[in-house]
């Protein structure tokens, strides 16, 4: 199942990068995925935590002629007042959604 989530994020989050703007998609109906220029947030803001990701750095993908996120920040942030639980940078927007909704699952099963 997770593995299945994942690619359906990754999949949304690519178009959102592809388009223009600012960019929403409900993924699931308890949380939603925002972007804003080079920064996605993840997640319900009544919920203790939310992920929050920012583009860092892009590379080009010869494949498909467009550029792609090449360096991500991961951070589980509280919406309360803005501390961070947990914070890392990857390589991929992949590997970024699936470190970072693991990160969030457990942050959030961890303070109820």
């Amino acid at each position: 199942m997770r593995v299945y989530f994942s690619h359906i994020l990754l999949f949304t989050c690519a178009a959102m990068l592809l388009g223009m703007g600012t960019a929403y998609a409900q993924l699931l109906p308890e949380r939603k995925l925002v972007r804003q220029g080079n920064e996605l947030y993840y997640g319900d803001m009544s919920d203790p935590y939310y992920l929050f990701l920012m583009i860092m750095g892009e590379v080009e993908e010869p494949t498909l002629g467009a550029k792609i996120p090449g360096q991500v920040m991961i951070q589980i942030v509280s919406p309360v007042d803005g501390t961070i639980w947990k914070q890392k940078v990857v390589k991929s927007l992949y590997e970024a959604f699936d470190l970072g909704t693991a990160w969030l699952e457990r942050a959030n099963k961890s303070t109820k």
